[in-house]
């Protein structure tokens, strides 16, 4: 029983510290939400695009994202095997942003959209999709981030988690493939590449 105990939490302690929390975000607080909801057509493609005509509450039904859903601690509490493989990856795709954007500042930029990209992509390899989300949509709960920066995030996080459900049966290197893919996403600019601006009240 101390065992599993100590597993739990040295797999939250990784997460935590090594793991998708261990990079700063905007210090400014999030603030109250708007509870518009306006009618929503058939919006796609690129995120400038599907944002446009959404609120802030809008935008975030689409990405099925509850922004009082559970915690970094909490996801990580119940699936620390998951949590761990989080924390791995979290390392990998720092490391790969860093080598592949050397001079580029790692928020709201290209860097900052790959290593989202990646990061879902790479763990939904290695833990299927619907565990990932979990853990992406905690990490937004958990780090305070400006609304905008958010919704980058969050479009970043499912194009990843979409890449992967699209080219799951080639059978080539995990890593490479994730890597061509998201960086093919980059050209085409069907990952955000700058915070997504919602529409504005009247």
């Amino acid at each position: 029983m101390n065992n599993f105990i100590f597993c739990i939490s040295a797999s939250i302690l990784l997460f935590l510290f090594s793991g998708c929390a261990s990079l700063p975000e905007s210090k400014t607080p999030i603030p109250t939400q708007s509870k518009e909801i306006v009618s929503v057509k058939n919006f796609e493609s690129q995120p400038e695009e599907f944002a446009q005509n959404l609120t802030l509450d809008e935008f975030y039904k689409q990405m099925s994202f509850d922004p009082n859903g559970n915690s970094v601690e909490a996801v990580a509490f119940l699936d620390p095997v998951g949590a761990i493989k989080a924390s791995e990856i979290k390392n990998e795709s720092t490391s790969l942003t860093s080598k592949l954007f050397p001079n580029t500042f790692s928020m709201d930029t290209e860097a900052d959209a790959f290593r989202h990209a990646y990061f879902s992509f790479r763990l939904s390899q290695e833990i299927g999709t619907m565990r990932t989300k979990k853990f992406t949509d905690a990490y937004e709960i958990s780090v305070v981030n400006h609304p905008s920066s958010r919704c980058m995030d969050l479009w970043n996080n499912r194009e990843g988690r979409k890449m992967f459900e699209a080219t799951r049966t080639e059978n080539i290197d995990k890593k490479e493939l994730a890597k061509r893919e998201v960086l093919k996403a980059i050209r085409i600019k069907s990952l955000a590449l700058k915070p997504i601006q919602m529409k504005k009240k009247k």
